[in-house]
């Protein structure tokens, strides 16, 4: 039966591709959802099993703790899924360079103090 989504190779291993970090923008949306709808469908035909998606908790929690606002990496799996593929999520709980700043109500708390990042592994 013809499910809609695309065909996947069955041989070999599986691949993901990871999205740009800058997918969801600093307001909390997705960015260039056009091209990126248009994007995901080109992987999509061209065999990728899914997609990459990290998650800048410093958008996801930005204005105060506890408050959560998930709906540009909801809207950004629902076209994902949309186009047949698989999501992986990565959160990412510290700063880079191109990426989302920490939350707002961090940089408050923490004043002019300074932390030093400590490994996971």
């Amino acid at each position: 039966t013809n499910t809609g989504e695309p065909r996947r190779r069955r041989r070999g291993s599986p691949v993901f591709v990871t999205l740009p970090v800058n997918s969801v923008g600093r307001e909390g949306r997705v960015a260039r959802p056009k091209a990126m709808m248009f994007s995901l469908k080109a992987l999509a035909t061209a065999g990728v099993e899914g997609v990459v998606i990290e998650i800048w908790w410093g958008l996801v929690e930005k204005n105060k703790p506890r408050v959560y606002d998930w709906r540009g990496y909801e809207e950004l799996v629902a076209m994902a899924c949309k186009c047949g593929l698989k999501v992986r999520a990565v959160l990412a709980f510290h700063q880079h360079g191109t990426g989302p700043d920490d939350p707002n109500w961090y940089v408050v708390i923490l004043g002019n103090h300074t932390l030093t990042p400590i490994g996971m592994w």
